[in-house]
């Protein structure tokens, strides 16, 4: 095995396409085929194939990713740390939007302030696009809601969090210390479509209880929720760690299950210098509770 084929393959896997992928590895697009093709005969089996106009990756693509990215990250921290003395290979973090601007921001804060740490390089994505970042290896650590854990990930509770209700501080609700779904009978919500996890609990919790919701808008987001919640078009149902303008506020819904939040990375254990990330995100883990003093849970 070349360690050329395995660095090709890692970019040609990243963007499905052997014109981009030449383009970066500075190769024609011939040179390109002719090494993936080297290290698909060399395993003896395919690495990709078309669906549609599409190129996909094999299961045993997605396994070869993998080892590729794992391979050069460590060629290239180990030539670092003897050259240098220290890693300036960046540690990849992979979450959604909502994590990122509710829940992580201390602990990135205190990562970024830190001296003589690995630079912190994030990516965005749903729960799906973060668990297939880390069985890839193109991110490292990864914070999501797992309700079940896929084989190849290991998950480790962060913390959980309440929904709630965003709602106006002068709507009659907010006098209440905290709301079920018989308090938002015939009440129009700001809901995410038909399908989505959140949908799907909210559906659920209203059924069992004999009551029912109008739609006022289907978005998704929490942050464009609470947007339309201020211009009046509704109340909100969102995560309790989210943070409100002024004039709103957010009320605990009792009747829906905590969401969990996890830190997830690869079977085996993180790299070695995410440690000090992963030391970060567990000690700052409850921090957004101190920020959601409107949220009332008693």
């Amino acid at each position: 095995m070349r360690f050329e084929w395995l660095r090709s393959f890692a970019v040609f896997a990243e963007e499905m396409n052997f014109t981009r992928a030449a383009e970066r590895l500075h190769l024609s697009q011939p040179a390109v085929h002719v090494q993936i093709k080297g290290l698909a005969d060399y395993l003896g089996t395919a690495l990709y194939f078309k669906r549609g106009r599409a190129l996909v990756l094999t299961d045993a693509g997605r396994q070869t990713e993998a080892f590729a990215r794992d391979l050069l990250d460590r060629e290239a921290g180990f030539s670092e740390s003897i050259q240098t003395g220290r890693a300036s290979q960046p540690v990849v973090l992979c979450a959604g939007e909502g994590a990122y601007l509710h829940l992580l921001g201390d602990a990135l804060k205190k990562y970024h302030r830190g001296k003589h740490r690995p630079p912190l390089s994030l990516m965005t994505g749903d729960r799906d696009a973060t668990i297939e970042s880390l069985l890839s290896g193109r991110a490292h650590v990864g914070v999501t809601v797992v309700k079940s854990v896929p084989e190849g990930i290991s998950a480790q509770t962060l913390t959980k969090v309440e929904y709630a209700v965003a709602l106006p501080k002068k709507h009659p609700l907010a006098k209440r210390r905290a709301l079920t779904v018989q308090d938002l009978d015939g009440v129009s919500l700001i809901v995410p479509p038909t399908g989505r996890p959140m949908r799907t609990d909210l559906d659920l919790a209203f059924a069992q209880a004999g009551t029912q919701f109008e739609v006022a808008i289907e978005c998704v987001g929490w942050q464009v929720k609470i947007e339309f919640v201020r211009l009046g078009l509704g109340l909100a149902v969102v995560n309790g760690f989210c943070r409100v303008p002024s004039l709103l506020t957010l009320r605990a819904l009792k009747d829906l299950s905590p969401v969990q939040y996890s830190v997830v990375v690869r079977a085996g254990g993180p790299i070695q210098r995410a440690e000090q990330l992963l030391r970060l995100l567990e000690l700052h883990r409850n921090d957004w509770r101190k920020r959601s003093r409107s949220l009332r849970t008693d």
